[in-house]
């Protein structure tokens, strides 16, 4: 067997060069890109189903937020209202660590609109020097001394 090698357009050559036309290669990258997007389409449709399925739930970072807000504190439970979240409670009990207006809050998150329901707890310490503080519950405010008789 021999081979003989020409080039396509020497005289010799009887075949002719097989190429895709300008007009081919341009209905092939459309048809490509069609289907790609048709298929990122449904990619981004299944995203946005799976997110409105999801359950939104309240953070337990919203109790110390919206509790404080205050300038000061007393010590005790308090229940803070989620009106965001009917079916969840939040309740923050008050403690005094020090007399000098630094205070330990325990906020607890019930949330019943999941099974089971969930309960979160978290720990803070608040520094409130305007709060009454000690035995005597007097106010302690900033560069104020208190008169003693």
């Amino acid at each position: 067997m021999k081979l003989r090698l020409q080039w396509p357009d020497s005289p010799g050559c009887r075949s002719r060069v097989l190429a895709f036309t300008l007009i081919e290669v341009m209905v092939a990258i459309l048809i490509f890109f069609l289907c790609i997007f048709g298929i990122l389409e449904l990619v981004s449709q299944n995203l946005r189903a799976a997110r409105q399925l999801q359950k939104v739930r309240p953070s337990i970072g919203i109790l110390p937020a919206k509790f404080g807000l205050t300038n000061s504190f007393q010590e005790g439970s308090f229940e803070i209202p989620l009106g965001e979240f009917p079916k969840a409670v939040g309740t923050a009990h008050v403690t005094e660590v020090a007399t000098n207006g630094l205070f330990k809050v325990e906020f607890t998150l019930s949330d019943a609109s999941v099974n089971p329901p969930v309960e979160e707890k978290l720990v803070t310490l608040f520094y409130r020097p305007a709060s009454q503080t000690g035995p005597g519950r007097v106010p302690t405010i900033p560069g104020v001394s208190a008169r003693v008789r």
